[in-house]
């Protein structure tokens, strides 16, 4: 009787494909999208899974998107998870799948509920430990885009370099806040995904990150991706990587850096660290001490408390500002920057 039922379902099954067969993949796409627009979703999802199944093409990224959409709509979100990894498992080669799946985990929601061992992304009634997945789907789109740069096949500087910027972005995905910045300073394990929950149970300590003596921990640009020392040289490194491909991003970027460092190394750090609050007596001094300052150094509350310390020249944001908010391609916003850290 077990055999039957099997039997029969891939039966049915083989129908529904059948059903779909003879017909191009602009055809099914139409078909698909004629269904969505009638509010058919559970039928324009099947047709858009046959498609993602058996198609593989420039469209392919569209038609993962067009999949998790009707999912939505059907409320089945926690179906997401085996969606994507399904397409990448069928199109590992299709840089725009790729692309799109490391995108698609940063659009979903990041919690769920673990049933029996089992993650459902999600709303869930009924038992289960709630869960967050946010660090999980963090490497999990760094894996993805990382290879999606593997695959690229067209010689095409500026899909390489988008692609990098997207890279450099999920490497910094919660870490460029005051309150988990000090976490660039850690090497994340980018082979084995983190179990459910783990970014929770990092701590919440403010501050720039520091070394083991509770040094300003300076983020190098290195020479190649395996030499960096934790995510911090990694996201630099993405960056820099993504504008010598595309130079006209440079301004971006270092706008990018600049705003970086005066939120974490600038003496604006101090604002909620009163001398009411101060352990230390001698912090409280440094504190007093803002005003000899010179455009080389600062004194900012860093992981480790509050430091006064020489700037790292490619740190020296006083200079930077200066240079960027000047001459022919001047950026106004960050001349203001710089009058409101003078």
């Amino acid at each position: 009787m077990k055999l039957y039922v099997i039997l029969f379902a891939l039966v049915v099954a083989g129908v529904s494909s059948q059903s779909q067969s003879g017909q191009s993949p602009s055809e099914l796409r139409n078909k698909a999208g004629a269904f969505a627009k009638d509010g058919n979703w559970k039928d324009a999802l099947e047709v858009s899974r046959v498609v993602l199944d058996t198609v593989d093409d420039r469209e392919s990224g569209k038609d993962l998107i067009d999949s998790l959409r009707y999912l939505r709509e059907l409320r089945k979100v926690s179906d997401a998870d085996e969606l994507i990894e399904s397409a990448v498992s069928r199109h590992s080669s299709n840089w725009r799948l790729l692309r799109q799946a490391a995108k698609s985990y940063q659009q979903l929601q990041h919690s769920g509920f673990l049933l029996d061992g089992e993650f459902r992304r999600g709303y869930h009634r009924g038992g289960g430990s709630y869960v967050e997945c946010m660090g999980r789907d963090r490497v999990r789109s760094i894996q993805l885009v990382r290879k999606a740069i593997e695959s690229v096949d067209e010689n095409s500087a500026g899909v390489i370099s988008d692609l990098y910027s997207e890279l450099a972005g999920y490497l910094a995905m919660g870490r460029t806040g005051a309150q988990r910045v000090w976490a660039l300073g850690v090497l994340t394990n980018l082979v084995e995904l983190p179990d459910h929950g783990d970014e929770g149970r990092l701590s919440s300590g403010s501050g720039a990150p520091v070394d083991i003596n509770g040094r300003p921990l300076v983020l190098d640009v290195p020479q190649s991706w395996e030499s960096a020392k934790n995510d911090g040289e990694r996201w630099r490194w993405a960056t820099n990587e993504s504008v010598r491909l595309a130079p006209e991003k440079e301004p971006q970027a270092k706008e990018q850096w600049a705003r970086f460092l005066v939120q974490h190394y600038g003496v604006g750090t101090l604002a909620g660290f009163g001398r009411w609050m101060q352990q230390d007596p001698e912090e409280a001094e440094a504190v007093l001490q803002v005003h000899t300052l010179k455009e080389t150094e600062t004194i900012a509350k860093l992981a480790s408390g509050v430091r006064r310390f020489d700037l790292a020249p490619d740190y020296q944001f006083i200079p930077l500002l200066r240079r960027l908010s000047t001459g022919k391609q001047s950026n106004a916003g960050l001349g203001d920057q710089l009058v409101q850290v003078l």
